[in-house]
C-alpha cells in the first residue's frame, strides 16, 4: 500500500480515496499503484494487515432483538395493554372482596394476552430462520490473487486491493474495477431488479455517469457473472460497497404499523374511552342513587369495565392470521410479521418481473434428435430423475452408442455446478447458466458419470461463448494424450462448420442434402416450441 493510501486512517476516508469515477477512468497500472497492489495481487502479510485495519468482507446487520425483547415489544400492542388492565382490574375485584371468580378471570385474561404474543414471536422467528436459510445460498469463497498465485479464500477475507478472479455463475464478492473481462455480463438486478444481463468491459470512455450501474468496467458486490471470465481490483469491501450502503440505509428503517395493526390501535383506543365512560356512569350511578360507598361503587365500576373487554378477539385474530401463515409457509411463501397477511390479502393486483418469480427459471432438455432418430427426456426441472427413451422406454447407451457423443458434448462443453436438495433449498438447483444445468441433468438422465469422464479426459482450454462467434469451444486430453475440441452453439453456425455427421454408428459426409434434413428437424423442433 502506498503512503498516501495509509495515511487515510478510516474506511470512510478509504472510500473517499477511491472514488468510483475517479477508479473508472484511470490507468489500471496507476490505479494498481495507488492502491498498493499489482498483477500478482497482495502478499499474505499484506492482506493480513488490511484485513485488520478495514474489517471483515461482510455487510452490516441490524441488532437482532432477543426473544424476551420481542416478547415485551408485542405487548405493547394497545390492545394488548388495555387486556392486561383488564386483568389488573380484575385481580384487584377479586382481591377486595375474596372472589376466586374474578381472580380466574384475571388469569384467563393474561393469559390471552401471553398466548397471543407468543404466537407473534414464534411467527417472527420461524420468518427469520427462513431468511437466514436463503441467506445461505450465497456463495462464501471467492477466488483471489495472493503473491502470484489464484487460492480461494472466505468472502470476508477479501480486502481492498485484492485481485479477483471471476467465471461465469460468480456472486461478486466486493466492488471491482475490471482489468480483463472476456465475454462478461453481469446481472444487477440485485441493485436494479431488472434481470436482463449488461455487459461489461475492462476499459470504457469518459462519459457522463447517472447511475452506478452506468459504469460499465466496475462490478458490484452481491451481482452475479451471468458469462464470460474477468480479472479486477476491489475497490470496496462491506458496508462501503454500494450493496452495503444500501443495506446500512434500510437495517435503520423502522417498520410502519400494518393497515391491521392500526385497526387494532384504534379499535383498542375506542374500547378503552367507551369502558372508562361507561365505568364513570355506572360508578356515578352506584354511589348517588344506588347508595353504595365510595369503595364498593369503585369495584362495581372496575367490574363493567372489565366485562366490556372482548378477551378473546386478540386470540381470535392471531389464531386466524398464524393457521393463514401456516397454509402459505407450505407454499414456500415466507410471511414475517402475521399483520403483513391482512395487507397482502386484501391486494388486488400484482404486478411482478415473470422469470424467476411466477415461473421457476428453469430449464431443460425435452427432444434430441439424432442419428435421423427423435428421443425423449422424461422428468422435471433440474432434477436427475428421469431418462432418455422413445415410446415410454429407456433407451441404453449400448443400444444407441451415438447418444454417448452428445453427453460428453453437453457436460464438457459446460461451466454449470448442479447442486443437490439440502436442508437451505429443498430441490436441485443450477449454479450458472440455466442451458448448462439443462445439459448436465440431460447427461445425468443417461447415466452418464461427469466426474469419472471428466477426469479421464481434463480440460486444458477453453474458449467461452461469444456473441459474435456464437460458439463455445472446450479443448480436452484424453488418456491416449490426444487433444478433442468439443463445441456447442448457434445451429446455423454448428451446420456451417461441420463437414462430417455420424449416421448409423458411422462418420459420412454432411452434404447439402444431410444439412438440409437437420435444417427441417430443427424448424420442426422450433414451431413445436413456439405452439406450447
Amino acid at each position: 500500500m502506498t503512503r498516501r493510501a495509509r495515511d487515510h486512517g478510516d474506511a470512510l476516508e478509504w472510500a473517499r480515496f477511491l472514488f468510483y469515477d475517479e477508479a473508472a477512468f484511470a490507468d489500471p497500472r496507476e490505479l494498481l499503484s495507488r492502491l498498493g497492489s499489482g498483477q500478482d495481487g497482495l502478499s499474505d502479510e499484506e492482506a493480513r494487515l488490511r484485513l485488520g485495519k478495514y474489517g471483515p468482507n461482510i455487510f452490516p446487520s441490524g441488532k437482532r432483538a432477543n426473544p424476551a425483547e420481542k416478547l415485551v415489544a408485542q405487548l405493547r400492542n394497545l390492545f394488548n395493554v388495555l387486556l392486561i388492565v383488564a386483568s389488573a382490574l380484575s385481580f384487584i375485584s377479586g382481591w377486595f372482596y375474596g372472589d376466586p371468580g374474578s381472580v380466574r378471570m384475571g388469569l384467563a385474561i393474561l393469559g390471552v394476552v401471553v398466548l397471543n404474543a407468543f404466537f407473534s414471536v414464534i411467527q417472527e422467528y420461524r420468518a427469520e430462520k427462513a431468511v437466514q436459510a436463503i441467506s445461505r445460498l450465497v456463495p462464501k469463497n471467492a477466488k483471489v490473487v495472493r503473491s502470484g498465485e489464484v487460492r480461494e479464500v472466505t468472502v470476508a477475507e477479501v480486502v481492498p486491493g485484492d485481485i479477483i478472479a471471476l467465471e461465469e455463475g460468480d456472486r461478486v464478492p466486493a466492488d471491482v474495477r475490471l482489468l480483463h473481462a472476456f465475454e462478461t455480463s453481469v446481472d444487477n438486478s440485485i441493485l436494479t431488479g431488472e434481470s436482463e444481463p449488461r455487459r461489461r468491459f475492462a476499459t470504457m470512455k469518459r462519459q457522463t455517469i447517472n447511475n452506478m450501474t452506468d459504469y460499465q468496467n466496475i462490478v458490484f458486490a452481491g451481482t452475479t457473472l451471468a458469462s464470460g471470465i474477468a480479472r479486477g481490483l476491489v475497490l470496496a469491501t462491506g458496508k462501503l460497497t454500494q450493496f452495503g450502503r444500501i443495506v446500512s440505509i434500510s437495517k435503520d428503517i423502522k417498520e410502519p404499523l400494518s393497515r391491521l395493526e392500526k385497526e387494532i390501535d384504534s379499535a383498542g383506543k375506542l374500547n378503552f374511552l367507551v369502558a372508562v365512560l361507561v365505568g364513570g356512569v355506572f360508578f356515578v350511578v352506584a354511589n348517588i342513587f344506588v347508595n353504595l360507598s365510595v369503595a364498593e361503587s369503585i369495584l362495581f365500576a372496575i367490574g363493567v369495565m372489565v366485562s366490556l373487554v372482548p378477551e378473546g378477539f386478540q386470540l381470535t385474530v392471531s389464531l386466524s392470521l398464524a393457521l393463514t401463515a401456516s397454509v402459505m409457509s407450505r407454499k414456500n411463501v415466507v410471511v414475517k410479521r402475521l399483520s403483513s397477511i391482512e395487507t397482502l390479502g386484501s391486494a388486488t393486483a400484482l404486478c411482478v418481473d415473470k422469470t424467476g418469480t411466477i415461473t421457476s427459471g428453469e430449464m431443460m432438455v425435452t427432444k434430441l434428435w439424432t442419428n435421423g432418430e427423435v428421443f425423449e427426456v422424461t422428468g422435471d426441472g433440474y432434477s436427475p430423475e428421469g431418462f432418455v427413451g422413445t415410446a415410454g422406454r429407456r433407451v441404453s447407451r449400448t443400444e444407441r452408442p451415438h447418444i454417448l457423443a452428445l453427453f460428453e458434448v453437453a457436460t464438457f462443453c459446460n461451466n454449470a455446478k448442479l447442486n443437490p436438495p439440502s436442508d437451505r433449498i429443498s430441490r436441485w438447483s443450477v449454479l450458472g447458466d440455466p442451458t448448462d444445468g439443462a445439459f448436465l441433468v440431460f447427461a445425468g438422465k443417461g447415466d452418464f458419470n461427469v466426474e469419472e469422464a471428466l477426469s479421464r479426459n481434463p480440460r486444458i482450454a477453453v474458449i467461452p461463448f461469444d456473441s459474435k462467434r456464437r460458439m463455445m469451444t472446450s479443448m480436452h486430453r484424453t488418456s491416449d494424450r490426444k487433444v478433442v475440441a468439443y463445441c456447442k452453439g448457434a445451429p446455423d453456425e454448428i451446420l456451417s462448420k461441420s463437414t462430417r455427421i455420424l449416421l448409423e454408428d458411422r462418420h459420412v459426409v454432411l452434404n447439402n442434402t444431410r444439412k438440409a434434413v437437420v435444417a427441417r428437424q430443427l424448424e420442426e423442433f422450433a414451431k413445436a416450441r413456439a405452439n406450447l
